[in-house]
């Protein structure tokens, strides 16, 4: 079937508008005009020939009722005329907003490039969150085995998210790394949808409600970075795993932490709920529904 350009056609309506009120206003300034030239005194009507006198009555006629219609024709004229100029230009101004949205995100794509992060990479990234998660312990571990556990953790709870992401959109890239201006910036998973929209993801753990808000403000800044350089067709996400203790606790002030963290969507769950979730829940706790 054959679709008309609607950028085109609203430019073409605004032109015109332009036009018909431009024509309007010539029109009826030709009109006073020629009222001006058919001014006739008695005397020197009577000295012309039937034939010319004659001429110059029936203009004169024409030229009345032309200037009886003529008020009426430039009233609706440039209300047609001005009509048609905003109809046009309102919706080329939609469009051409639309417009200068995909030439920025094309600009900022331009400047950026990214990677998939390789295992060495993704290891590294793992161990430098289980050293932050550490720090924050209550106990302040330091044990080989209690930072092995840390990572084992994270590790889990990254493979349990990459599962349910997986069973939810059509592609799925985990470790997705963003190279440019004005800083590099690392994300857990960039799942790509059926409809072609991008949900970048972030998860973060933490052992209490200290650490939780640093883990989230972490997560937004990361996530914002993405949407900023990709935010047409975008969804940012931040996962926040808690002790399931922890979680409890904080519940009731989830509200105002996912507003502070808009445009993201703020997910905040405890550890083993979020463990034994299931793709279709965890697909509802974010507002995705697949197609």
């Amino acid at each position: 079937m054959l679709s008309t350009d609607q950028s085109h056609l609203r430019k073409y309506l605004a032109t015109l508008g332009v036009a018909v009120v431009a024509g309007v206003v010539s029109i009826s300034a030709l009109v006073f005009r020629l009222n001006d030239v058919l001014l006739v005194k008695e005397s020197d009507l009577a000295q012309l020939t039937p034939g010319a006198r004659e001429t110059i009555v029936r203009r004169q006629h024409f030229a009345e009722v032309a200037t009886t219609a003529l008020p009426w024709f430039l009233v609706l004229g440039v209300v047609a005329g001005l009509i048609l100029t905003g109809f046009g230009f309102y919706g080329w101004s939609k469009r051409q907003r639309v417009a200068d949205r995909l030439e920025n995100v094309a600009l900022g794509e331009a400047e950026h490039r990214f990677e998939q992060m390789t295992k060495p990479e993704r290891d590294r990234r793992l161990k430098d969150e289980a050293k932050r998660v550490e720090r924050e312990a209550p106990s302040h571990p330091d044990t080989a085995s209690q930072r092995r556990e840390a990572i084992e953790r994270l590790a889990t709870l990254e493979a349990s998210l990459g599962d349910k992401l997986r069973a939810l959109f059509g592609e799925v890239r985990s470790g997705v790394r963003m190279v440019g201006p004005p800083r590099t910036v690392e994300v857990d998973y960039l799942a790509v949808a059926d409809d072609g929209t991008n949900h970048v993801f972030e998860l973060k753990y933490a052992a209490n409600r200290a650490g939780m808000l640093k883990r989230i403000q972490e997560g937004r800044a990361q996530v914002r970075e993405f949407l900023s350089v990709i935010g047409f067709g975008v969804r940012g996400y931040v996962v926040a795993v808690l002790p399931d203790g922890v979680a409890d606790m904080v519940r009731p002030s989830w509200p105002n932490l996912a507003a502070s963290i808009a445009p993201a969507t703020l997910v905040i769950v405890g550890e083993a709920e979020f463990v034994q979730m299931s793709a279709e829940e965890f697909g509802r706790r974010i507002g995705f529904v697949p197609s």
